[in-house]
């Protein structure tokens, strides 16, 4: 079985948290080079909007995750397909 975990601290104020999962350029700078979101509708990261995640290791096999609640604090991620479950 292969895993692959990632954990991302940015010590900052959410404001600025937010324009690093906003903005896809400075979202390319802090994520791994083995992960690729292709946008599939809706702004990033906008409550339902959509997105696919791909990890470079695994083929390219991605999950699809949809944006399903969000507030100033968090954002709530449904993904299903090869991996089923939620993410804040």
């Amino acid at each position: 079985m292969f895993v692959q975990e990632e954990f991302i601290a940015i010590n900052t104020t959410p404001a600025v948290v937010e324009k690093h999962l906003t903005d896809a350029a400075l979202q390319e700078k802090w994520r791994s080079a083995l992960v690729v979101i292709e946008p599939i509708e809706g702004d990033s990261m906008v409550q339902g909007s959509t997105f696919m995640l791909r990890l470079k290791s695994l083929g390219l096999a991605g999950v699809k995750h949809t944006v399903t609640e969000r507030d100033n604090k968090h954002i709530l991620l449904t993904s299903g397909g090869l991996w089923r479950g939620t993410e804040v």
